[in-house]
């Protein structure tokens, strides 16, 4: 039988959570955005000497394992793998640990995608309008607009309810790690917090642009196009979303 206690000590829980969350050190704490919910002020929370994390938003706490099952939808098994044992089809065994890294930066998080079926179920029952020779879903006066991996699979929709108001994910769910791309993740690509200002800048200005939607999707796109040769320019509205992108070194701009 795996020594649980003895695995977390072979490893620090902040070094395993910042490649999910930026942290950032104040005292003897590093604070960051909670994963497990939207907020905009950080109250997510990691103490290294006692490897715990909590969020004082959402009341979420527990050790690097808890956080790996609840972030990546693990059992036990998985999450102890990830952390470096060695996994037998009957026990585990404790083996070397190894400096984890997720094997994507992608969505999901602790949420599946919802399937291309049903998503083309949605898209079916709303109004389509062209326009140079895309089609432009609309519920309403709102438009719909898909959300993607980073690989421009389809995995979820939100209706955005004009310039001012904050978008409404489909069913009440927003994917973190879920975006939308305009053009190419090549070059220049602009990281946008605005779906307005990413439409623009592609169709006016002919420039590749992702909007992220939420502030914590700057780490998860930053992780997963960074060993591309592009040069990533945040264009962000919130100082959650500028902090964030500061912390990767991404470059920002005001638009």
């Amino acid at each position: 039988m795996i020594d649980v206690e003895d695995l977390k000590a072979r490893v620090n829980i902040v070094e395993i959570i910042e490649n999910f969350v930026p942290l950032k050190k104040h005292g003897k704490d590093f604070f960051g955005c909670c994963p497990f919910h939207n907020e905009k002020t950080a109250s997510f929370t990691v103490n290294e000497n006692e490897q715990f994390y909590h969020c004082f938003g959402c009341g979420e706490s527990g050790d690097v394992v808890k956080f790996l099952q609840d972030i990546n939808g693990w059992d036990f098994k998985q999450a102890a793998k990830f952390l470096g044992a060695d996994i037998q089809e009957t026990e585990i065994s404790t083996g070397q640990v190894k400096k984890a890294r997720p094997k994507t930066a992608r969505l999901p998080i602790n949420q599946v995608a919802f399937g291309i079926d049903e998503i083309n179920d949605f898209l079916r029952k709303c109004e389509v309008k062209n326009w140079q020779g895309e089609n432009i879903y609309f519920k309403g006066s709102s438009q719909i607009a898909i959300l993607t991996d980073v690989n421009a699979t389809p995995v979820s929709l939100i209706q955005l309810r004009g310039i001012g108001y904050d978008p409404l994910p489909y069913k009440k769910r927003f994917l973190y790690g879920s975006f939308a791309i305009f053009g190419q993740i090549d070059g220049d690509v602009y990281l946008c917090e605005s779906w307005y200002t990413a439409n623009k800048l592609n169709r006016a200005e002919g420039k590749n642009a992702i909007c992220f939607f939420m502030p914590h999707n700057i780490n998860f796109i930053y992780s997963a196009i960074k060993h591309k040769k592009i040069k990533m320019i945040a264009v962000c509205e919130t100082d959650e979303a500028k902090f964030q992108a500061e912390r990767l070194i991404v470059e920002t701009m005001e638009i």
